[in-house]
């Protein structure tokens, strides 16, 4: 191993004997070394622990590298250790066993990872602070440079995000395992969750594991951090200050920040905004013990724009888990609430407007590791939901039940179950099957396959909701097709090629297709639907490219060529999507200089419509062509992000400047104002970036 170590060093320009990782790998109890665990760097060099539980890697470039250590009686443990130059780093890692009792096994071959889905997207948090363009560090904003994904709208301060053609709303956020009803302030300026309190993002794209739901393009998993020392910090991002801190021991891990924004922050903000603020906190604890463990999670937020439109958005997210998860048999259970208000009131003339939602859940899992080469869980939920006006209270209960069962073995795995779910405010009870396979042919070679039927909501629950690009009355949708309508439906397959190539590089190839069924249609006669039925229908189909580095000089390189269509509202043909990108390439990098420097960069081309939406008319014709020749014919933009940091035994401290649009690209189209259906008059603010120098700083003590 040290040997064909030692041999990636040479072909790593520049990196040979750069640092060197000397690991430990124990039980988290016990404190016992763990033989024959695998651990990976990046994606090429990887070592196995000897019968003492250590490991040593020669020839790592300086700065952070990305760990990952795989056990098949252990689960998977992820973490970044910071190497410096000409020096030895050690660290230690801490297992959680899958199986209470396990004869020793020898593992001489490096197998797929059963408990990686197909397509999944994962960046860890030490990426996101890199990441030129991120805006102030946000991880829910790094999505719109994942392969298949892009930003939703011509507003370059908005982190929204389609996947694979499909809308926002079509997209489900996480924290912790929760949902986040509103998971963004202002309207998408930034999230309510940063870069400090999250171990990584997890993005799964179209074929959902089962026990996932709610969403027909993807679901972004926010994952809370693993506290590694004990620290509190202080950090500046673009008009925001945050307080936080972190203290782990060996039964309970502790994690909480308060942030707030101190002025009027947005530098261009929509015609009639004078003021907008955020506030939010964000807090985590867990507990482990012999047997049970338990944690529990809060996040709450609060937004105010004034002007024009007095707007408030409160909302608040309380969970907490009780379980067991260190034994062959483990299981959780765990209660949420989550609340969503936002209320707004127009001076002139004068109205009032409120949307209330609110989502009150019991959850459980239950995982059985029936031997190292087969695991199977089953989870399931029960919760009531509530979406109330200003005139009107709707109430839903939903459910579903989901199993899936892994093989693994040393040359593939092969993942099948499947979700039975009931859809608040949804007619029927429906059936989703699910099957996943990866297969390693040869050793830097992986195929896999998946299919899954996904199904949500067909109500767009939110103030100043539209569908096919025309504002509706949501009391009036709901009355007109609740319970009658069916979930919307969206079938994905999915066919990808991993291959790991030499000097540190690693290229995947993935395909798709999907389906859309039952997409909601109505007859749009002006705002208020006479009628609402599921005749819409649409598809989609792609291929994405990507190549990517990990080492000194690291990065990631994508294209993707798709076509997405679809069939609803009041048009009586397919049409292309709002948010379809035919074309898109995006190149990010990021290299580290000895000193603790580095810099980034991330360049995005885009083609397609990625601004103004078409307006279906009564008579299905579309709206005028004035308002379809507004839309930009292609996007581009250039970020450079330059950091430094400064570490410690004991202290850190961190300062950068991320310029955003360098190329000063005018990707900025004026106000767009027309009569729509109905002959209410429709505006489109759509906002740009000139050359825009972000600055941030921060204290780890």
């Amino acid at each position: 191993m040290t040997l064909r170590l030692a041999l990636l060093g040479i072909l790593l320009p520049g990196v040979a004997g750069a640092a060197v990782l000397r690991g430990l790998v124990v039980e988290h109890e016990s404190r016992a070394p763990v033989a024959h665990a695998i651990v990976y760097v990046g994606d090429v060099v990887r070592a196995e622990t000897d019968e003492d539980g250590r490991f040593r890697l020669e020839g790592l470039p300086a700065g952070e590298a990305k760990l990952r250590i795989e056990h098949v009686a252990y689960q998977e443990s992820r973490r970044t250790v910071r190497l410096r130059e000409g020096r030895d780093t050690d660290a230690v890692f801490r297992l959680r066993p899958k199986i209470a009792t396990l004869e020793t096994v020898e593992v001489r071959t490096i197998r797929p990872d059963p408990s990686v889905p197909q397509g999944r997207r994962t960046v860890s948090s030490s990426q996101i602070r890199r990441s030129a363009g991120s805006v102030a560090t946000d991880p829910i904003r790094v999505v719109q440079a994942l392969p298949g994904a892009a930003a939703a709208a011509g507003d370059d301060f908005s982190n929204k995000y389609v996947v694979r053609g499909g809308d926002p709303e079509e997209n489900r956020i996480l924290f912790d395992g929760y949902p986040l009803l509103q998971p963004v302030h202002l309207e998408g300026f930034t999230s309510v969750i940063y870069d400090d309190l999250i171990s990584n993002v997890e993005v799964f794209p179209g074929a959902l594991p089962p026990r996932l739901g709610d969403a027909v393009s993807s679901v972004t998993s926010l994952s809370a951090a693993d506290p590694g020392r004990p620290r509190r910090f202080f950090r500046y991002d673009l008009g925001s200050i945050a307080v936080g801190g972190e203290r782990p021991s060996d039964r309970t891990e502790v994690i909480g920040a308060l942030r707030t924004s101190f002025y009027n922050l947005i530098l261009r903000r929509p015609p009639g905004v004078k003021k907008r603020a955020f506030q939010d906190l964000t807090a985590r604890g867990s507990f482990d013990g012999d047997r049970i463990g338990a944690s529990l999670t809060v996040v709450a937020s609060r937004d105010r724009e004034e002007g024009d439109i007095d707007r408030d958005v409160d909302a608040l997210l309380v969970g907490a888990r009780l379980g067991n998860r260190t034994h062959a048999r483990s299981w959780r259970i765990g209660v949420s609430g989550t609340e969503r208000k936002e209320s707004a009131e127009t001076h002139r003339p004068k109205s009032r407007s409120r949307g209330e939602e609110r989502r009150l859940g019991l959850a459980g899992e239950y995982e059985w590791v029936v031997n190292p080469a087969f695991q199977a869980r089953a989870d399931g939920e029960f919760r009531f939901d509530r979406y109330r006006t200003l005139s009107t209270t709707w109430d839903d209960e939903a459910a579903f039940a989901a199993v899936e069962g892994t093989l693994a073995r040393p040359l593939g795995s092969l993942s099948a179950g499947g979700r039975i779910e009931k859809i608040p405010f949804a007619d029927g009870v429906w059936a989703s099957p699910y099957l996943s396979m990866r297969v390693r042919a040869i050793p830097r070679l992986t195929l896999g396959a998946a299919w899954r039927t996904a199904r949500q909501t067909p109500y767009p629950l939110s103030e100043g909701a539209e569908i096919a690009g025309l504002p509706v009355d949501v009391d009036a949708l709901l009355d007109a097709g609740e319970g009658k309508l069916h979930p919307i439906r969206a079938d994905h397959l999915s066919a990808s090629v991993e291959v790991g190539l030499s000097a540190g590089f690693a290229c995947g190839i993935e395909g798709y297709s999907k389906r859309y069924d039952d997409l909601l249609s109505w007859d749009a006669s002006g705002t208020t639907p006479a009628g609402a039925n599921n005749r819409g229908e649409g598809s989609g189909k792609g291929i994405e490219v990507s190549l990517r580095r990990e080492g000194r000089i690291s990065g990631q390189a994508s294209f993707t060529a798709s076509r997405t269509r679809k069939r609803e509202g009041g048009a009586t043909a397919q049409r292309p999507a709002d948010h379809d990108r035919p074309r898109m390439l995006q190149v990010g990098g990021e290299v580290s200089i000895s000193g603790g420097t580095s810099v980034a960069l991330a360049f995005r081309s885009a083609t397609g419509r990625p601004i103004t939406p078409l307006v279906a008319l009564p008579n299905g014709d579309l709206a005028p062509g004035e308002v379809n020749s507004q839309r930009l014919s292609s996007y581009r933009r250039l970020d450079i992000k330059l950091e430094h940091r400064i570490e410690g035994t004991k202290n850190e401290a961190f300062l950068y400047l991320d310029v955003l649009n360098v190329m000063n690209r005018k990707n900025i189209v004026d106000v767009t104002q027309f009569v729509g259906a109905g002959g209410q008059i429709v505006r489109i603010y759509n906002q740009g970036v000139r050359i825009l120098p972000i600055a941030g700083f921060g204290f780890y003590f």
